[in-house]
């Protein structure tokens, strides 16, 4: 009797996470890798990057994945890859970029032109929705950092 089945190889995902130039590395994020092979696995793994900004996620199930990084304080994210690890195949390397980002400014002020430093600032839009409130300083000023591209209502 021969028991010297073959075990299905692992594989490993790796890359590096750049801002919105797509050149700088973007410190400080996490990378989030979903679709893995349940129930062995679990179906989504969340690492750091290191100082380089760099990541590597291990011990994947072949099959289809969906890759994405998030800035670990502003949450702003890059677009999700979508990729597939092949039968045999020992790994995958994909880089992510994070999504623009911009600050939105403003300042709010009485009808007199005075500030209006105990006003509400409401910030709403963007894909996928967000609800913002930011403090208005005492000059009636607020900024939002780290806004994502988009159409917003303020």
């Amino acid at each position: 009797l021969d028991r010297s089945s073959a075990l299905a190889g692992f594989g490993a995902i790796s890359g590096q996470v750049f801002t919105a130039d797509g050149v700088t590395p973007a410190v400080n994020t996490r990378v989030t890798v979903t679709g893995n092979a349940a129930p062995f696995f679990r179906a989504s793994i969340s690492v750091p990057t290191d100082a380089a900004a760099r990541y590597r996620v291990a011990t994947l199930a072949e099959g289809a994945v969906t890759v994405q990084a998030a800035d670990a304080v502003s949450g702003v994210a890059s677009a999700v890859a979508s990729l597939t690890l092949a039968a045999g195949q020992a790994s995958l390397t994909q880089d992510l970029v994070l999504a623009a980002t911009g600050t939105l400014r403003g300042r709010v002020a009485n009808p007199t032109g005075t500030p209006a430093s105990s006003a509400v600032v409401t910030v709403t839009g963007g894909t996928p929705p967000v609800t913002l409130q930011p403090p208005v300083a005492g000059d009636g000023t607020y900024a939002i950092a780290a806004m994502p591209t988009g159409v917003f209502s303020v």
